[in-house]
């Protein structure tokens, strides 16, 4: 098993290089300061405006908790912690694989340091992001379905544990377990894979974690959803913008698909790799977002399936051509993953520059559509956010689908956009922030073609018409102008 190791430790040690000194992209940045809001006491879903379901505030808080006994940065607790998880579920797959004596060596070796590879290098801009840790969770699992030895009971159920931990992030990543099951039930011939451990367990911690969510954070399913369900289709992208953010996964998706029917005698475990590919790019499109850490899943399992399958067919046909696709196929992700790097802070890192107040003393308020205006600005330059949400995301949906709407539906986003316009007033009179960012683009992410003025909505009420007259423009930063006010 050490063997098995070298490779990914030295990867893995060469990824923590990497990161050091970084911070974490905006979506992740948001969830440390959020979940350090959480564990002061601030609920979650009442008070603190998110609309992703809760278990991406427990899992952030570990390192979070840490970061603050040890009083280290979160951000580097976060790295640490995403490493040890990528550890974890490369020995537990390297030992899933170790156990199946169909499988030589050197093709477990390849594939593990691959997989270090993958889910190190390829997610390197969005590291710890959901889509990442899904990644690293569900390894085992698709290490323990390709294999051909019978696990124990107990096994498969500490693995599928481990997979739904991934899982429950996001309820789209159903899909690819999902998969795997169809796949089963029509190579069996029977309905059995559904009575399995590994398929009744998930179902059941599932369900029950929807429940228990329930009960916990009523506010979520009260409050949350039904505005998620009211403004958030703005943020889709049509089909033809998808497969073209895709085009480059799906043109090495097929290598491993064609090579998979000529691979023998073990052509099931290509298969499970070449479905769990699939499955990933599936998540990619049903999210519809195209931003680049959901096709994370697709990138990564897309670069194991090529590997297994081309080293797989390399081995059985002994010619070397398939595993000099498998290694070529690979490097196109790995290497503009590489030389991109990680999260991009230039905005940041101007930004910073307008505060007048010591790092710790400083406030900001974002009047934003965009995560990445706030974050991670707020874990850059140690300043305390004003929004209670990543980003003000009701409005832009409410204020396009208001212009759409019939006379019968516009009450509904009216009352949607009130409910926001007071909520981001609420939090710049409590918090009177030193700077406010504002996003003066004429074409505004998820607003349609709509021309939106944050400053002449927000003064349509008198008191922070008042209050914005002590604010004044010290610069601008792309698309956004920074207004300061005096004192810390």
């Amino acid at each position: 098993m050490t063997k098995d190791l070298i490779a990914p430790l030295a990867i893995l040690v060469a990824g923590a290089i990497m990161l050091s000194g970084t911070m974490l992209n905006h979506d992740t940045s948001w969830y440390l300061i959020s979940t350090g809001w959480w564990l002061d006491g601030l609920p979650i879903y009442e008070e603190i405006l998110e609309l992703n379901p809760p278990w991406s505030f427990y899992l952030a808080a570990p390192p979070v908790w840490a970061a603050k006994t040890l009083g280290i940065s979160a951000t580097t607790s976060f790295q640490i912690y995403t490493l040890a998880l990528i550890v974890a579920s490369i020995w537990m797959a390297g030992h899933i694989l170790r156990g199946d004596a169909s499988i030589p060596d050197l093709t477990r070796r390849i594939w593990l340091a691959a997989a270090a590879a993958a889910l190190v290098w390829v997610p390197m801009k969005d590291f710890a992001e959901r889509e990442h840790l899904f990644a690293i969770f569900y390894l085992p699992f698709v290490a323990m379905s390709m294999s051909s030895t019978q696990r124990t009971r107990r096994q498969r159920g500490w693995i599928s544990l481990w997979a739904t931990l991934g899982v429950a992030l996001k309820h789209y990543f159903v899909l690819m377990p999902l998969l795997l099951l169809i796949y089963r039930l029509i190579a069996e011939r029977s309905w059995r894979p559904i009575l399995r451990i590994e398929t009744l367990l998930p179902a059941a911690l599932l369900i029950g974690y929807v429940g228990a969510s329930w009960v916990v954070h009523p506010a979520y399913f009260d409050k949350i959803i039904p505005l998620t369900l009211a403004v958030y289709g703005t943020s889709s992208l049509p089909i033809d913008i998808l497969l073209g953010k895709a085009a480059p996964v799906l043109f090495l998706f097929l290598w491993p698909l064609i090579m998979a029917g000529l691979v023998h005698p073990d052509r099931r475990a290509a298969l499970v790799a070449v479905l769990t590919a699939l499955g990933g790019i599936l998540v990619f499109f049903i999210q519809a977002k195209g931003w680049s850490y959901h096709r994370v899943p697709a990138d990564v399992y897309t670069v194991l399936a090529l590997v297994w399958v081309g080293t797989s067919l390399a081995r059985t046909r002994q010619h070397w051509m398939p595993a000099a696709l498998a290694v070529l196929g690979s490097l196109s992700i790995l290497v503009p993953a590489i030389a991109s790097g990680p999260y991009d802070i230039s905005f940041a890192q101007k930004v910073e520059r307008h505060f007048a107040c010591a790092p710790g003393e400083r406030s900001f308020q974002a009047f934003s559509s965009v995560v990445s205006s706030g974050y991670p600005l707020a874990n850059y330059a140690q300043a305390t956010p004003s929004n209670r949400a990543p980003t003000l995301w009701l409005i832009p949906g409410a204020t396009y689908n208001l212009s759409q709407a019939t006379d019968d539906a516009r009450s509904k986003y009216e009352e949607i956009l009130a409910y926001a316009k007071d909520t981001v007033l609420a939090d710049f009179f409590r918090a009177r922030p030193q700077l406010v960012l504002v996003d003066v683009s004429k074409e505004k992410f998820y607003f349609g073609d709509i021309d939106f003025d944050y400053i002449d909505f927000f003064s349509e009420d008198d008191a922070f018409l008042e209050a914005w007259r002590d604010y004044q423009q010290v610069g601008q930063v792309g698309d956004f102008e920074i207004y300061h006010r005096p004192g810390c």
